[in-house]
């Protein structure tokens, strides 16, 4: 999902709801770093359900959510600084399972990988405009 295309957080939510069935996601991980992501993604969540927080290097603010929600949605939500080099196969393995699944490649904004893709995705990334921006190095991909 394009979120330049799709600028209403309720129909983000509306829509990753719709994909996975109806109910709500297993398990949203959070790797935007912007303070709006989370509570949209608590709503993304099925009833108890998993919020990941990954990788909050600087203070990007508060976010604007009520322990209510949590609790009476029963989420668990965890935080991680960063990963091990033991979560990278983990992480790869459960993309590859799900690779047939969900739209990857819809989430994620291609760059490439050239000096002014290079400067657009940190460019973009910086002003929180992608989701994710992803380098990729075959041009056939962008």
């Amino acid at each position: 999902m394009n979120i330049e295309e799709v600028k209403d957080p309720d129909e983000r939510i509306k829509r990753v709801r719709d994909i996975v069935g109806g109910f709500g996601a297993d398990l949203v991980m959070d790797c935007s770093g912007h303070p709006s992501a989370g509570p949209e993604g608590i709503e993304m969540l099925r009833d108890g359900g998993t919020y990941v927080e990954m990788g909050q290097f600087t203070d990007a603010g508060a976010i604007a959510t009520s322990w209510h929600r949590i609790c009476a949605k029963d989420l668990n939500v965890l935080g991680s600084w960063a990963f091990t080099a033991n979560d990278l196969p983990l992480g790869v393995e459960m993309l590859d399972r799900a690779r047939d699944k969900y739209p990857w490649l819809d989430m994620q904004t291609l760059y490439p990988f050239d000096e002014d893709g290079v400067s657009r995705a940190v460019k973009d990334a910086m002003a929180m405009k992608t989701v994710k921006s992803t380098i990729v190095p075959w041009p056939e991909l962008v």
